[in-house]
């Protein structure tokens, strides 16, 4: 199989990544993506690896899954993830996947990697007299289509507001650079996603990976129906009061597939990674 990975392939996690594939006798080449023109589309490749949800990504993604040619994509992992896949260390998990950001394999998965991560269901964890807490997310990521955050929020709180009384509070993305002004004066601090769930009733957000935090820290969520764990969350504001919790059974077999959509450096490069993304390329 001949692949084309689209990254700087000096970066560690890209040395890795490629490691992993020569394991299993596959061939890849790297290419610098913000170098990447449609007039250049490469043809004679298998399959195509892209490492983000950037508009160039996207492109690149469009271009080559309109020729036929299926498109994975790396990225930041769902669990124990880092903050930046170019730093990541061998302790670190980036998802690996076919179908686009967050996407996850069909299932069911078999539990062995959420046990090794010691993942159980937790006990429902949320504070009876608690506030509903909004998250907000990073203004121009590919993971959303928010054009302004502000804005949503208003929208959000103001939705919440007809359906509960309890005290809403918005979380600014800690890579949020808009003006605290924008945000009808919220203070200047972040608070720690630890103390804002530690005093939540439930969460709402569109689809940001602290939602996930949130559902395994115990609290009942409130996502976009897109979100890639809405099925084990709540779409619809108006049960704010009395949200759907997972059964136990439910709530792991989603879990079992968000790990088996992430993998560390290890992984990467002994060809674990790769063995099982191929295999789900196949099936």
């Amino acid at each position: 199989m001949r692949l084309l990975f689209f990254e700087n392939t000096c970066l560690p996690y890209a040395k890795a990544i490629m490691d992993g594939i020569r394991c299993h006798g596959d061939r890849v080449a790297g290419r610098r993506p913000e170098r990447w023109r449609p007039d250049e589309f490469e043809g004679g490749f298998d399959a195509v690896i892209v490492t983000g949800a950037q508009p160039i990504d996207r492109t690149i993604a469009e271009a080559y899954n309109a020729a036929g040619v299926p498109v994975s994509i790396i990225e930041l992992g769902h669990i124990r993830r880092c903050n930046d896949k170019f730093r990541a260390t061998d302790d670190d998990y980036l998802q690996w996947v076919w179908g686009g950001l967050n996407s996850l394999p069909a299932g069911p998965c078999p539990d062995d990697r959420r046990l090794a991560l010691g993942i159980e269901k937790p006990r429902l964890n949320r504070k009876q007299d608690g506030h509903i807490l909004v998250l907000g997310q990073k203004p121009g990521d590919g993971q959303h289509d928010i054009e302004d955050m502000p804005a949503w929020w208003r929208e959000t709180r103001n939705r919440i507001a007809q359906h509960t009384s309890r005290p809403i509070v918005f979380r600014r993305h800690p890579k949020d650079r808009t003006p605290f002004a924008k945000y009808d004066g919220l203070d200047s601090s972040v608070m720690t996603l630890e103390y804002a769930f530690d005093n939540a009733w439930a969460c709402v957000t569109c689809n940001s990976n602290a939602g996930l935090k949130a559902l395994l820290h115990g609290l009942p969520v409130f996502c976009h129906p897109g979100a890639s764990y809405a099925g084990i969350a709540n779409t619809d504001l108006a049960s704010i009061e009395t949200p759907h919790i997972a059964r136990k059974a439910e709530w792991c077999a989603f879990i079992n597939c968000v790990c088996y959509a992430q993998w560390n450096l290890d992984e990467f490069r002994d060809g674990t990674a790769w063995g099982y993304v191929k295999s789900c390329l196949a099936s």
